[in-house]
């Protein structure tokens, strides 16, 4: 025990994961998770923050804090205490007015950073509307809120409000252990000779990966990995996921396991290559005694999957499959564990195994607001309702992603419709994009005054000097860069008697240096 009112555990893996990221930028909200609700008509907000404040008092994770204490990272869980919500009146306003006050309100409580080492991870605020209506602005930082928890706090605010409304007595099961128990065994499991298993598993799977996937972008990375990040929302054509989760059943898939085959497809269509990496989460509530726990529990696991030799859309999903429900098997092994086996060398502007990613969130309870912000530099949001893909702002522009979205879903409706068709056949181009390629790039009929590749080249880098001229492995040359590093060897090769029709040999490897 820490103090009179407080007491000190092993913070969790996903939690000191977490933390060691927000380091990063301590200032940026990207680990701020954004869960409103609207509480039932007719109750007050002296009741609704009674509701609030038993929730609270039920899960440790939410009376939860991280601190620093001799090096190591520790969660300290304050008791159970009485909570005070502010309280917005916008009763006066008209549905305009409101509206926007309330969006304006969300948008502020979400992007304002929440300090890890200061009590409570959450800010909270009640809203009064018409018709006796309260709602709760509720966004709490992700080191100790998943999904799942966005799930259970709803519903036991259901509950305790049902129960404040009739007299009932509340039904809700009991908890057998709390969050900071479950961090305690989760170190006594994951240690020793289980920890050399699991991880021995991870340098097979990642042996030989590509370390950076090779996206196209539209600007070289900057030296440090940011979080700035913007996001483009979309719908799935009607009907979709429907037809998602038929294939799904019929190949002994799940709807998860056709999207992100779908989004393997796309990666390896854009990026040329058929060894892909791509992000995904496990639960981690691999026990009951961790279903009614709100806390965090998600960990980030990295899947590899093999598209060489032009598959089928249905022979790829059952590669992602198989490939699946091997990395799922050793999903309990903390990230930061596997980066420190894998990736022993580290790029401080890219981030570690993977930069994209993909999850299916179905009935998560969460409404996101847009913060601005990132993790990876592009990832999938599947809902049954709006959907979203995340960029980065560093590397991406808007219409980048825009066409990303695009692609994504053009390849995903045709793959569900002809899984029997090979992975280079699915379309990506719309016909716009498509008769711009095939007629307009393809008009040889014109003329075009006498020039030179070279001249061609030289006009384009003095045009744009700026602009991202060639990627390999992950590394970028601007066009400027690009022609200084070919003139320096043109005055090394000439220094040495190269000139017009002499014979200069070249014993590179495909490479950027092969290209200069």
């Amino acid at each position: 025990m820490t103090g009179p009112q407080e007491w000190s555990f092993p913070a969790s893996f996903a939690q000191e994961r977490v933390w060691m990221a927000n380091q990063l930028d301590t200032a940026s909200p990207v680990y701020n998770v954004s869960s409103p609700w609207r509480y039932p008509a007719g109750i007050t907000p002296e009741q609704a923050t009674e509701v609030f404040g038993q929730v609270v008092a039920r899960h440790e994770a939410l009376r939860t804090h991280l601190r620093m204490d001799d090096g190591a990272l520790t969660q300290v869980v304050r008791a159970a205490e009485p909570v005070a919500l502010p309280v917005e009146d916008l009763r006066g306003l008209d549905e305009a007015e409101r509206a926007q006050r309330l969006a304006a309100v969300r948008v502020e409580m979400a992007r304002t950073p929440i300090p890890l080492d200061a009590p409570p991870l959450w800010r909270a605020r009640l809203v009064r509307l018409p018709v006796d209506e309260v709602a709760l602005l509720f966004v709490v930082h992700h080191a100790v809120f998943d999904s799942h928890s966005a799930v259970l706090f709803t519903r036991e605010l259901a509950e305790f409000s049902r129960a404040a409304l009739t007299g009932a007595p509340v039904v809700v099961p009991e908890l057998p252990i709390q969050y900071a128990d479950f961090a305690v065994w989760q170190r006594g499991q994951l240690a020793g000779a289980e920890l050399k298993r699991q991880l021995a598993f991870w340098r097979g799977h990642l042996a030989g990966a590509p370390a950076v996937t090779g996206l196209p972008l539209d600007r070289p990375r900057p030296a440090q990995l940011g979080f700035a990040g913007d996001e483009v929302h979309f719908d799935l054509p009607d009907g979709l996921l429907d037809r998602v989760g038929r294939l799904a059943a019929s190949s002994a898939a799940t709807p998860y396991m056709v999207l992100l085959a779908a989004f393997t497809a796309l990666l390896s269509r854009i990026c040329g290559d058929d060894d892909v990496v791509v992000g995904v989460s496990t639960a981690g509530r691999d026990t009951a005694e961790l279903t009614p726990l709100i806390g965090m529990f998600v960990n980030p696991v990295a899947l590899r999957c093999d598209v060489a030799g032009d598959p089928t859309f249905a022979e790829l999903l059952a590669r992602v499959r198989g490939g699946l429900v091997d990395v799922m098997e050793h999903g309990q092994t903390p990230f930061q564990k596997i980066v420190e086996a894998v990736a022993a060398q580290r790029d401080p502007s890219v981030q570690p195994i993977f930069q994209t990613a993909l999850n299916f969130i179905p009935d998560s309870g969460l409404d996101p607001v847009a913060l601005g912000t990132t993790k990876d530099d592009l990832a999938f949001d599947i809902t049954t309702g709006a959907c979203r893909l995340v960029y980065r702002t560093a590397v991406f522009d808007r219409a980048t992603a825009e066409t990303v979205v695009a692609r994504y879903v053009r390849l995903l409706t045709a793959a569900v419709a002809e899984p029997g068709r090979r992975i280079s056949a699915l379309p990506l181009l719309d016909d716009a994009e498509r008769d711009l390629v095939l007629s307009t790039w393809n008009d040889t009929a014109r003329e075009v005054a006498p020039s030179t590749v070279v001249d061609e080249f030289e006009r384009q880098a003095a045009a744009t000097p700026a602009a991202v001229a060639l990627v390999r492995d992950g590394v970028a040359m601007t066009y400027a860069e690009l022609n200084a590093a070919a003139n320096r060897l043109a005055r090394v090769l000439v220094a040495r008697g190269a000139g017009p029709e002499a014979r200069v040999a070249l014993a590179l490897p495909r490479s950027a240096e092969l290209v200069v």
